[in-house]
């Protein structure tokens, strides 16, 4: 699935994934987007920061905590969004419209 994103979003997402494989894992989950926006937390709005940035590090590391540990389906280490990484970034994209 192909989703369209702002240069922004991209380089987040590229961020997520890079988590994603220093961890060893080879699938992009909320848990690895949620810690890039908090790694990158000085782009937020100021207001938003203020108010959910510790509820969002919180968060990221209770997904963490929950992470999936099944086998990704892909072959050669290619890394790949789960569904649920892929239906926030769609809804984020069509909310930005």
């Amino acid at each position: 699935m192909q989703v369209s994103v702002s240069p922004e979003i991209g380089d987040l997402l590229d961020s997520a994934a890079e988590i994603s494989k220093q961890r060893g894992k080879y699938f992009v989950g909320v848990e690895h987007l949620f810690e890039a926006i908090a790694q990158t937390s000085h782009k937020l709005p100021k207001p938003i920061a203020e108010k959910y940035l510790v509820l969002l590090q919180k968060t990221s590391q209770a997904a963490q905590a929950h992470s999936w540990v099944g086998v990704p389906p892909t072959v050669g280490g290619e890394v790949y969004y789960t569904p649920r990484c892929a239906g926030l970034t769609s809804e984020a994209a069509r909310l930005s419209d």
